[in-house]
């Protein structure tokens, strides 16, 4: 009976290393193996020749065959979070295909490789692949009330409210920096108000380019719209055995969808 068999053969052509005690060191060992991943049995096939070609013996071999596992697809989003402190981070979906992680052992493990890849890569991927977008605020409408003071003794000043409309000044800091600057525009207006209201004394403010300003938000909101929309196709080939997953799933994607 052979003791060893050299891995690299090819099937017939595999000479065994027998015991010389048996007086068959000049027998030629073929070997046909099959392994069935699909199923559960896996056979392999001996042939013992002499050096004529005769048969001298044949039988097959058949055990139950360990069962492979793969992991399932699996999508997590995450934002990009090495911005500057006036951006914001998009959103990144990290992706790990099915059948990257197998396991022998079970579902769950294959499942676990691939919940790992994900915990460890994810947010470097999103920092590296994902953009920053600068943060745009406007100012809320400011009003102050003035009256007029530099009347005749022999009249009153009549009461005029200034007013700061909503949006005029723009900040790429906070919303705080765009307010202030609103409030900053009557502080200095304060003494041109002592004059009658229809005589325009402020000083022309530096024009803002509000056109460009809707067109940036705009290209946002549509890269936002499109990461959302390819973010819930990949829920939508999510699946899973357990009907409550499955049930919060479809209700978080309803709920992204409106």
């Amino acid at each position: 009976m052979a003791r060893e068999v050299d891995k690299n053969c090819v099937e017939g052509n595999c000479f065994a290393i027998n015991d010389k005690s048996h007086g068959v060191g000049d027998n030629k060992l073929n070997i046909v193996y099959k392994a069935n991943y699909t199923g559960q049995i896996c056979t392999a096939k001996f042939r013992i020749t002499s050096k004529d070609g005769s048969v001298v013996k044949e039988y097959m071999i058949a055990q139950d065959a360990k069962p492979v596992y793969y992991n399932i697809k699996m999508v997590q989003p995450f934002t990009k979070d090495d911005c500057l402190a006036n951006q914001h981070g998009s959103v990144v979906l990290y992706v790990v295909e099915e059948r990257t992680y197998k396991s022998f052992i079970s579902q769950e493990d294959a499942d676990a490789k691939a919940m790992e890849d994900i915990a460890l890569n994810g947010q470097k991927y999103a920092n590296e692949h994902g953009e920053c977008i600068t943060d745009i605020w406007y100012n809320e409408e400011q009003r102050k009330t003035f009256i007029r003071n530099n009347c005749d003794k022999f009249s009153d000043g009549q009461e005029y409210v200034y007013i700061v409309p909503e949006g005029k000044y723009v900040s790429s800091i906070s919303q705080e920096d765009a307010d202030r600057k609103a409030l900053e525009d009557i502080e200095k207006n304060d003494f041109n108000l002592n004059i009658p209201r229809y005589v325009d004394n402020f000083e022309k403010e530096e024009e803002v380019d509000i056109n460009g300003l809707l067109e940036d938000m705009q290209k946002t909101d549509d890269e936002i719209g499109k990461v959302e929309g390819e973010f819930v196709n990949l829920l939508k080939d999510l699946t899973s055995s357990d009907e409550n997953i499955m049930a919060s799933l479809n209700r978080y994607i309803d709920m992204i969808e409106g």
